[in-house]
């Protein structure tokens, strides 16, 4: 008689609701999640990814270049953003020197005029000539292909 009394006094308890427990667990991870993306994010340095869905090398991403363009009597920008694919035997010893491809780089965009940049296939050809400059710094081959990442110009 004892088992159907405490049976009876557990069933007509106030059952106690889980949902403020998911809360806390749902805040707890999101927040975690936040925490580590901001911690380990890498906005303003060189970024390394290494992609192989598709037989890619690692792709670095270089800082942002913004640059006046050659524009007598006007004042006009670019602002670009460009990632590297590159060989990875070469990556770790060739990586230090973007500093070079970073300033061949911005001379030779800083020559450009708004009309050279708005002729059809001019895109194309700076990524050719971006890639040129790149495999003449790292070495021959080292960088697969130059992926624009942003364009602007104002």
């Amino acid at each position: 008689m004892a088992n159907k009394n405490e049976e009876q006094a557990a069933q007509d308890a106030p059952k106690k609701s889980k949902l403020p427990l998911l809360i806390i667990i749902v805040v707890v991870l999101a927040g975690g999640g936040a925490g580590a993306f901001f911690l380990l994010g890498t906005k303003g340095k060189a970024e390394v990814k290494k992609v192989d869905k598709n037989k890619m090398g690692p792709v670095v991403t270089m800082d942002t270049f913004i640059v006046n363009l050659n524009e007598p009597g006007a004042t006009r920008y670019l602002k670009i953003g460009v990632e590297l694919e590159m060989h990875e035997a070469l990556l770790k010893e060739r990586l230090p020197l973007r500093v070079r491809l970073r300033d061949r780089i911005l001379v030779y965009l800083s020559g450009l005029r708004i009309a050279e940049i708005q002729k059809k296939g001019s895109k194309k050809a700076m990524k050719h000539q971006m890639l040129a400059f790149s495999n003449e710094i790292f070495g021959k081959d080292s960088v697969k292909a130059v992926y624009f990442k942003s364009f602007v110009m104002q």
